[in-house]
């Protein structure tokens, strides 16, 4: 599985994420009808690992995953669970070595009248 799939299928699959979010998960941009709550989440960039004989089929992805909602106990407790899941990813998923929460920026989006946190992560993940 491709990254990108099996980190819409870890969040997506995630019980006490899907439980805050339901489906309103989304990669790369959220679509103009969406309702709060949601996330969103995007590649910041990919460092893929060599050895001398070459690539070696692992990289070390760097993500950031949005979260937007209505209140500031919403937002964090959705933060929470995302935290969670990605935490329990290297233990459901023989594909990831670890993924690592590097930052957390919480701000109010005036534009959109929702609390937004931003959490960034580092995974190890084996193509």
């Amino acid at each position: 599985m491709i990254f990108e799939d099996a980190l819409f299928a870890q969040l997506n699959g995630f019980a006490g994420l899907a439980a805050l979010v339901g489906t309103e998960i989304y990669p790369d941009h959220v679509p103009q009808q969406a309702a709060a709550p949601y996330l969103m989440y995007f590649e910041v960039y990919r460092e893929k690992n060599y050895v001398f004989s070459g690539y070696n089929g692992t990289s070390i992805f760097s993500v950031q995953i949005s979260v937007y909602a209505p209140t500031k106990n919403q937002v964090r407790a959705i933060a929470d669970q995302v935290s969670l899941a990605l935490a329990a990813w290297p233990s459901t998923s023989s594909q990831v070595g670890f993924a690592i929460q590097d930052n957390e920026v919480s701000v109010w989006r005036e534009d959109l009248e929702l609390y937004e946190i931003d959490l960034d992560f580092d995974v190890f993940f084996t193509d």
